[in-house]
């Protein structure tokens, strides 16, 4: 009977002392809790949904039902959206959509979008090369239309609704 008490008696003091939040944790993980929608316009796409937000865990439900997949670390929680003009890239290869980025302490606080937009430029090059005495060199040009990527990123509109 005695070793009973004694791991009971251990069980809970551990239990207290790894359970136990101090009040300032508990209050600001309480503050950060709930549900929250979002909103952002991404060049012309407009995204809307809802973040989950609990202890350990986000959920995304994504109105439209583009955006979701969801990666994070120490400081962010990041939301894929897919279906928008905005790239995103990883190791150089494009992966599509843009990111929507929240901070994890306070999801309402500098929530953003993040991704790359392709841009249409011009530029000229050669059109035909001629050797003239010796040297091979540029005989006409003409006009080229080619993408870049640019960055680009925007605000994303975050509210608590419970």
């Amino acid at each position: 009977m005695k070793p009973l008490i004694c791991v009971a008696a251990l069980a809970s003091v551990v239990g207290c002392a790894s359970g136990g939040r101090t009040p300032a944790n508990s209050e600001s993980t309480a503050m950060r809790e709930g549900i929250y929608e979002y909103s952002a316009s991404i060049q012309g796409t407009t995204v809307r949904g809802r973040l989950h937000v609990l202890t350990d865990t986000i959920l995304v439900d994504s109105e439209s039902g583009e955006c979701g997949a969801v990666t994070s670390d120490a400081n962010n929680f990041r939301v894929a959206c897919r279906g928008t003009t905005v790239v995103t890239m990883d190791q150089g290869r494009a992966l599509g959509g843009a990111l929507l980025v929240f901070d994890r302490g306070n999801p309402r606080q500098g929530a953003k979008w993040v991704g790359n937009f392709p841009v249409q430029k011009r530029r000229q090059v050669c059109e035909r090369y001629e050797v003239r005495q010796g040297r091979e060199v540029c005989a006409s040009m003409k006009n080229e239309t080619y993408e870049e990527l640019e960055p680009r990123s925007g605000p994303v509109q975050v509210r608590r609704v419970l």
